[in-house]
C-alpha cells in the first residue's frame, strides 16, 4: 500500500473518531432539550388558552356592565334617605311600645305576622365531630338571621334599626355608582325598591331562664344551652307589640366529639356553639309565634301607664 494512502486513511479515521464525542454530546443535548421544548410548547399553549378564556370572560363581563339611569339613582337615594330619616322617631316609639307591651299575653290565635323559620344549624344529628364540621355550620349562621331579631341583654338596639344602620342599607348607593355588573346593579336596585316596605316588624326575645352551652376544651363534657322566655313582635306600622308567645329552646348541638388543641380553637368552639344556640332561639321563637301569639287590640291598652 502506498504510504501516502495509508496516511490519508489514518487521518480520516482519526477525524471520525474525534467527531464521535461531539455527535454523542449533541445527542445528549437534544435528548434534554426536546422534552423541555415540548414542555415549553405545552406551557405556551396552555398560557395562550388561559389568556383567551380570560379575554372571553372580560368581554362577557364588559357586555353586562351598565350605568344606573338618573331615575334609578334618584329612586335609590330617596329610598335610602327615607329609611334613615325615620330612624330617630322609630327608635323612640319602639322603646315605648316594648315597655307598654312586654307584659301582654298572647292568645291562642296565631300571629298575623309570620316570621320565617329557617333550618337548624347543626348537622349529623346535632353532633360536631371536628372543628371543620363546626366551622362549616358557623358559616351558615354567623351574622345572619331569618328575620330582624334580638335577644334582650342590657341595652338593646331595635333589630330593624340595627339593620337600617348596617351595610344592608349603606352599601346600596356606593354599589350603583359608575359602570357596574348588570346583575349586581339589578340586585342593589331591587334592594332599594324593597325599602318602601322596610319598616314592617321585628322580634325581641325576653329571657326568663338562659343558660349558654358549655364545652370542656378536652371534648370530654358538653352541656347544651337552654332557654325559656317570651318573644315579642313589634309592628312599626302600628307602633306597638302585636304578638307575644312563650317558648323554650335548646341547643341543636347535642355532643362535641373533638378537643380544642389550642386556646384559639377553644374560643372558636364556644363562638360556634353560641351561634348554634342563638339559631335555635330564633327558630323556636318563630315557631311559637306562627302557632299562637296574637294580642287583641285592647290587650295592650290595659298595660299602658297612667
Amino acid at each position: 500500500m502506498d504510504p501516502d494512502d495509508l496516511e490519508r486513511k489514518l487521518l480520516s479515521r482519526g477525524k471520525r473518531m474525534r467527531a464521535i464525542p461531539f455527535v454523542l454530546g449533541a445527542l445528549v443535548v437534544l435528548s434534554v432539550i426536546t422534552p423541555c421544548g415540548i414542555c415549553l410548547f405545552r406551557f405556551g399553549k396552555q398560557t395562550q388558552e388561559r389568556s383567551e378564556r380570560r379575554e372571553i370572560r372580560e368581554a362577557e363581563r364588559e357586555a353586562r356592565m351598565r350605568n344606573a339611569s338618573p331615575e334609578e339613582r334618584t329612586m335609590a337615594r330617596d329610598a335610602v334617605q327615607r329609611v334613615r330619616d325615620a330612624i330617630p322617631a322609630h327608635r323612640e316609639k319602639w322603646h315605648a311600645g316594648i315597655a307598654a307591651g312586654r307584659d301582654a299575653v298572647g292568645s291562642d290565635r296565631p300571629c298575623a305576622i309570620q316570621p320565617t323559620v329557617r333550618a337548624s344549624m347543626s348537622t349529623n344529628g346535632g353532633s360536631f365531630g371536628s372543628m371543620a364540621d363546626a366551622l362549616e355550620a358557623l358559616r351558615y349562621a354567623d351574622g345572619r338571621t331569618a328575620y330582624p331579631f334580638a335577644l334582650e341583654s342590657g341595652e338593646v338596639t331595635p333589630p330593624r334599626i340595627a339593620l337600617a344602620e348596617s351595610e344592608f342599607i349603606s352599601d346600596i348607593l356606593p354599589s350603583i355608582q359608575g359602570r357596574v355588573d348588570g346583575d349586581r346593579l339589578d340586585s342593589f336596585l331591587e334592594r332599594a325598591r324593597s325599602l318602601d316596605s322596610f319598616w314592617s316588624f321585628d322580634v325581641l326575645v325576653v329571657p326568663e331562664r338562659y343558660h349558654p352551652p358549655l364545652a370542656s376544651a378536652d371534648g370530654q363534657s358538653f352541656t347544651p344551652g337552654e332557654f325559656e322566655g317570651r318573644a315579642l313582635v313589634y309592628s312599626y306600622v302600628e307602633d306597638r307589640v302585636v304578638c307575644s308567645a312563650a317558648f323554650r329552646a335548646q341547643s341543636a348541638a347535642r355532643s362535641v366529639h373533638f378537643s380544642a388543641q389550642l386556646a384559639m380553637e377553644s374560643i372558636e368552639l364556644m363562638r360556634i356553639l353560641l351561634a348554634d344556640f342563638n339559631v335555635e332561639i330564633e327558630r323556636h321563637a318563630a315557631l311559637a309565634l306562627r302557632q299562637r301569639g296574637a294580642i287583641e287590640d285592647n290587650a295592650i291598652e290595659e298595660d299602658l301607664p297612667e
